[in-house]
């Protein structure tokens, strides 16, 4: 909650837009449901910064004109 009051995280509801999106990622990108509706949703809203832990995502996600925050462990 302290993270959407201050404009950090928004919640996008699963509309049948956001659904065709990520199943168009999928298909394009062969990734899983879950992340393509994570790149999907964050396009949907215009995000400044899409955050991923998932090193594969964010090629995926800078593919898809979006800019990352990569926050997963160096090794």
């Amino acid at each position: 909650m302290t993270l959407s009051r201050l404009d950090r995280l928004i919640v996008v509801n699963v509309s049948p837009q956001v659904l065709r999106a990520s199943m168009k990622l999928v298909l394009k990108h062969h990734i899983y449901v879950a992340d393509a509706l994570q790149v999907a949703s964050a396009k949907k809203v215009n995000s400044r910064v899409m955050v991923t832990g998932d090193k594969g995502l964010v090629d995926i996600a800078d593919a898809e004109g979006l800019k990352v925050l990569y926050v997963g462990t160096h090794s």
